[in-house]
């Protein structure tokens, strides 16, 4: 059940994304903004995040590299990195009550 709703969240998510609307991934206990996204621009609040994906990236699952070029890593300045992030590390690597996107 928990992995269908991530589906459905990330595509209503993604829908909000391709509209152009900016969202921004917020800590509800704190209000702390994590990251935004808007115009195809990202803005990190989290310094260490933002460091994370400079020098590591984010890691495609083989399932996922057809709609990533066949890439197996995406790093920050990809024109894939939006997606990326919302898609594979968001829903893989933060998703829980804790943080929520927000527009």
């Amino acid at each position: 059940m928990k992995r269908h709703f991530l589906v459905a969240s990330a595509a209503a998510i993604a829908a909000a994304f391709n509209n152009g609307e900016p969202m921004k991934l917020v800590n509800t206990r704190t209000g702390y903004v994590v990251v935004e996204f808007q115009k195809g621009n990202v803005q990190f609040h989290d310094r260490f995040l933002e460091a994370e994906m400079k020098e590591t990236g984010i890691l495609i699952p083989p399932a996922y590299l057809d709609q990533f070029g066949g890439k197996e890593v995406i790093y920050f300045g990809d024109p894939l990195f939006e997606k990326a992030f919302l898609e594979v590390y968001y829903p893989l690597c933060i998703a829980n009550s804790l943080y929520q996107w927000q527009s």
